[in-house]
This record gives C-alpha cells, structure tokens and sequence, in this order.
C-alpha cells in the first residue's frame, strides 16, 4: 500500500547502514549542564507517550544523550515496546537506544520501531529473566525504505496523526473513567441526588439484601468433571463489568461433587480471597471457584445498584480480610458490611445512570481498539 504520487522502487538495506545508535553520554556527576531524564518507567507501553522526566542531577549512573527527532527504544524486556520520539534535548538511561538517521525522515523512523518488523527482531533478545535486545542482529536485517524522503515523510505523518488519534481517544475514556468515578463516590455518599427523591436512605447489612454464595471447585484429575456446559470462573477472569463465558466449563457431575454452586443470571460475582473486590455481572448462570463470595441480590433490590456501591466501597472489604498465606475475607464479614440503600425506585435511576456512563466508556473502547488495529493493519501493509 502506497501513496499514489510515488512510483519509485524502494531501496533495499541493512538496518545498520542507515540507522544508527548515538552514544554521546552524560555523566551527572561531572557534567555541568542539567537535563531532563528519561527513564524506563517514564515510557508508556505500547503508546508512545511519555509518562514523566527526572532531574538528571539527581540520577547516579551514566545516561544516554538523545536531540529532538531522536526515537527512544526500551531495549531492555523489549515486548513491552516502550518507545518515543523526542520533542526536546534531554538524557535517558542507558538501558534505551537513543536511533538515528541520516537516510530515513525521522517520522518514518519512528513509524518503522513501531511496526511489526522491528518488534519481533527486539524480542529476539539475549537473557531470560531480564531480556535486552540485540542491536547485532537488528542491525544486520536487511529491509526495504523508500527510495525517496518525501514518501518516508508522508507516511511519517500519516502514522503521527493516527497515534494523535489513538492519545486522544484514550484520554477520552481515562475522562470518562474519573467522571464516573467522582460521581459513583457524589452519590454513593449522597451528597449527589436525582430531585425527585427525598426520602432518606436507610442503613442495611449486605446480608439482610443479598444472599452471599461460595464457590468450589470439582476434582481436576476427573475428566468426567470438566468440559461441560457449566460456565466456572476463576478470579482471574474478572476483569470487566459483566462476564458470560468462563475459560473452563464444568459438568453437572462436576457441580454435583463439589462446593460450587450455580449462580443465577445477575448475580455479582465477587472475589475474596487474595484479589479482593473484583466483581462483575453474570450474564447467565453460573458457578465460580472458591475464590468467590457472590452476591445473588434479593427481591427489592437492584443489582446494578448494589455492584456500583461494591465497585465504590471496594476498602470495606479489603479492610475485613485476614489470613497469613493470603488475605481472605468471609462469608459472615461480608453480610456485616453496612450499606446505605434509598427506595427500589432510586436504586434503578441510579442504576440506569451510571450504565449509561459505562455504555459510553465501552463504545470508546471500542473506538480505540478499531483505530488501533487500523494503525497495525496500516504498519503491515506500508513498511514492507
């Protein structure tokens, strides 16, 4: 895939001869000048952004010198792809490549490090626990560029603005997340209030309106018990608001010779032994591991309401929990937990109020992973 106006055969390279590692250093112990420091963590993964600088004065060990148009690469656990292009002059460690060239426009450069070309020769990399990538090998493939700057340029500036894009979109949804989060605590606290409702709240125990369920797990060394039609979850797999389909099924056997327990449609998985808080929505029955406490909300109740109180007052479990191999909370410190509960219809507004919000975050999630699999698809057809 090719801008239209270009014909030109691309030329063809060691990545050695036209780009280059610059290893003009800075010792701040000796150097007069201060500088800002890059370090490690001040990369983003995947995103180019950067987090942070130090006062490179305050650093001990001997830095990289990198100008404005140099691109950074995180050698060192190179999978994590944490790169950047600098917009000023400043120091980095040294465990980042500081690149150049004199043949390629630094856009393009910085495009190149991000496609998947460049990436998987950094994960070729020497060491196991702390893999740093081979600059010999990297600079020994041979590639192909284009023969002429103002192609390399273009396409530069065409993969500047979808990264532009894609900062912003995540910007987005980091906004929406605070302002759900500011009004989850405005209301949750009442200090935030639909008009219509007046009457006070009244103060209640997780017991008196949920019904708290554990889990268990069946004999994995019976075949008999597993791959069935049972969705069984593990804390692990809690990681959005609601969840449908497990990793692992279990059978009816299964459930029939364990502890586990189906759970119904909208019950609030919750988990409570070494990750404490998590929960999400069952979207349909289920069982979990023993590493849950579920809440399967009674009538009167909305369980909308009650996981977004749960996502808010995650401390009061954490609080609770005890045990020396692993922090655990009970069946019976749950059902303690005070919650303020206004009238069923107050609960559904709020409920329906925050979803929305949620709905929001999960189309802009959605937005960002099309212009982030734009971008790949963009990299594997333009940087061949």
């Amino acid at each position: 895939m090719r801008f239209p106006e270009f014909e030109g055969e691309w030329v063809e390279s060691k990545i050695g001869e036209i780009v280059s590692i610059k290893s003009d250093k800075y010792n701040p112990e000796t150097d007069e000048l201060e500088y800002p420091c890059v370090e490690l963590e001040s990369l983003s993964q995947s995103t180019g952004e950067l987090l942070s600088t130090f006062n490179s004065k305050n650093q001990k060990s001997i830095k990289n010198v990198f100008n404005p148009g140099d691109v950074l690469f995180g050698k060192l656990r190179p999978y994590l792809r944490k790169y950047y292009q600098a917009d000023f002059e400043g120091v980095c460690s040294s465990e980042i490549w500081v690149m150049k060239s004199t043949v390629l426009n630094p856009l393009y450069l910085y495009a190149f490090v991000q496609s998947n070309i460049f990436q998987e020769l950094t994960e070729i990399s020497s060491g196991s626990r702390m893999p740093r990538g081979d600059w010999d090998l990297i600079s020994a493939t041979v590639i192909n560029y284009p023969c002429e700057i103002s192609e390399g340029e273009k396409i530069g500036k065409l993969f500047q603005v979808i990264n532009a894009r894609i900062s912003t979109q995540n910007k987005i949804i980091e906004g929406l997340a605070v302002l759900k989060a500011a009004l989850s605590k405005n209301i949750f606290y009442q200090q935030l209030r639909f008009p219509e409702f007046k009457e006070k709240w009244i103060e209640m125990r997780l017991g008196e309106v949920c019904e708290i369920v554990g889990g268990g797990t069946p004999d994995t060394n019976k075949s008999e018990y597993w791959n069935g039609n049972i969705q069984w979850f593990t804390p692990t797999e809690i990681k959005a608001n609601s969840v449908s389909k497990s990793e692992r099924t279990i059978t009816k056997l299964g459930l029939k010779n364990s502890s586990a327990k189906i759970l119904p449609k909208g019950a609030i998985l919750l988990t409570t032994r070494a990750t404490i808080g998590e929960a999400s929505i069952a979207l349909e029955e289920c069982t979990t591991n023993q590493g849950f406490q579920s809440l399967v909300v009674k009538g009167g109740f909305d369980n909308i309401f009650i996981f977004n109180w749960i996502k808010e007052n995650k401390y009061e479990l954490v609080k609770r929990a005890n045990g020396s191999t692993f922090p655990e909370i009970s069946k019976s410190e749950i059902e303690k937990i005070g919650i303020p509960t206004p009238t069923l219809s107050e609960q559904d507004k709020i409920a329906q109020f925050l979803s929305a919000i949620d709905r929001k975050i999960e189309l802009e999630i959605v937005i960002l992973s099309l212009f982030t699999k734009q971008k790949r698809y963009l990299l594997q057809q333009m940087l061949v």
